[in-house]
């Protein structure tokens, strides 16, 4: 018997999590036949691709929005499970990487395709990261949520709003006070949303049903960027 596609809808509904959708396309830095791309690109480019944001699914659908509070109001789903896996490359037969997590979405809401990247809106993690105060304090991992805590070189604690603001545009700490002085080091605890690479499709691919829709696909998400394997850099 084929499997109802709709049943899978449901599923996602009741087990799925929201995501932020970037597919990637390439930067005109980007020369594919090297596969090699600009380190200091103006675009601001990811390993030779420009991300924007899709907020809408392919069907149409809004994808996953919040009220102030922080709730989900509606949109799209997808299945992610935290799971090792190995990356062969196919024509070698070599392990290329690991990858950090699985993604099952619904192929006409969510395609999976490199070099596409997720943000799980719906979950935070935290990171402690040491600074010397400049002109760019740049937060290494992206999309921060929340500054848990920021404490200076001497053991003072600085107050959000008061004495320092979190850029979430720059990811970036903006000092308002002097109390951490040009050059001095400090420490930031900080929440954020963990952004995950789509790496490659596994198992079957989308394939239609006699109900006229197509089943999930599944794929392996990664922390790093692909290009990213042999390096320890936040990705």
């Amino acid at each position: 018997m084929t499997p109802d596609p709709e049943l899978f809808r449901l599923l996602f509904e009741e087990q799925g999590e929201p995501v932020r959708w970037f597919p990637g396309v390439p930067c005109p830095c980007y020369r594919p036949q090297a596969n090699e791309y600009s380190r200091n690109c103006p675009n601001n480019c990811h390993f030779g691709h420009i991300h924007t944001e899709r907020t809408t699914a392919l069907n149409g659908q809004p994808l996953a929005t919040y009220d102030e509070n922080g709730w989900m109001t509606e949109g799209v789903k997808a299945v992610i499970q935290n799971k090792t896996t190995e990356i062969v490359d196919t024509q070698t037969g070599m392990l290329r990487g690991v990858g950090d997590a699985t993604i099952m979405t619904m192929p006409d809401e969510i395609p999976l395709s490199r070099p596409d990247y997720f943000l799980l809106q719906g979950r935070l993690d935290e990171h402690k990261e040491v600074l010397k105060r400049g002109t760019a304090d740049r937060l290494s991992y992206p999309h921060a949520a929340t500054v848990i805590r920021l404490i200076a070189e001497d053991g003072t604690a600085l107050e959000e709003g008061v004495d320092f603001t979190l850029n979430t545009t720059t990811n970036s700490i903006e000092f308002l006070t002097n109390i951490v002085a040009i050059g001095d080091k400090y420490a930031v605890y900080y929440q954020y949303h963990p952004r995950m690479w789509f790496n490659e499709e596994r198992k079957r691919p989308a394939r239609p049903t006699k109900f006229g829709a197509r089943l999930p696909v599944r794929g392996v998400l990664s922390t790093k960027h692909p290009s990213q394997f042999d390096s320890s850099a936040p990705a």
